[in-house]
């Protein structure tokens, strides 16, 4: 059996519901393992070999995911303002007085945001392709990508990621 295993390093999963932006995404969709393996095979130098590992990946069939504990919580989500970006004002002749005043952070509006979190503590977490056995340099690229893995989802949803047989 192939496996990818990672475990949250803050003990929570910030990942948002692609239906429901105020849910959490719980358990994580595949697809967004895949892409945070993608960010860090992009993030490391686009090497052929691991895209190649990543190519073998993606023509598996949908993985059975797994937990060693599966007492995962969604935390309350609470409403957060954070300024807009700066859209109009990069692309703009930049001119000295008070109309730039209103591109500093305190100055422009303010958008609601939500952060959905699920509190996993230090459970471990992986997705299973039983039946599978990768090559042993599909396993090596994939192991190096795992190795360059920050995160899963939002930011602040840190990770340590690796292959595994079980």
């Amino acid at each position: 059996m192939f496996a990818l295993a990672w475990e949250y390093l803050a003990g929570v999963a910030v990942a948002t519901d692609p239906t429901n932006r105020q849910q959490p995404e719980w358990p994580p969709h595949p697809d967004r393992v895949f892409q945070a393996l993608v960010a860090a095979w992009g993030e490391s130098g686009n090497s052929h070999p691991h895209a190649e590992a990543l190519r073998w990946l993606e023509q598996q069939p949908p993985p059975d995911f797994c937990a060693s504990d599966m007492e995962a919580v969604a935390r309350t989500t609470v409403k957060t303002y954070v300024p807009v970006n700066d859209l109009e004002g990069s692309s703009r002749m930049k001119q000295y007085g008070d109309a730039l005043l209103g591109l500093l952070p305190e100055f422009r509006p303010r958008k609601d945001r939500f952060f959905p979190t699920t509190v996993v503590g230090g459970a471990m977490f992986g997705l299973a392709w039983p039946g599978t056995e990768a090559p042993d340099d599909v396993r090596e690229h994939l192991g190096e990508l795992c190795a360059n893995v920050t995160h899963l989802g939002h930011s602040s949803s840190m990770v340590r990621m690796w292959i595994t047989n079980a």
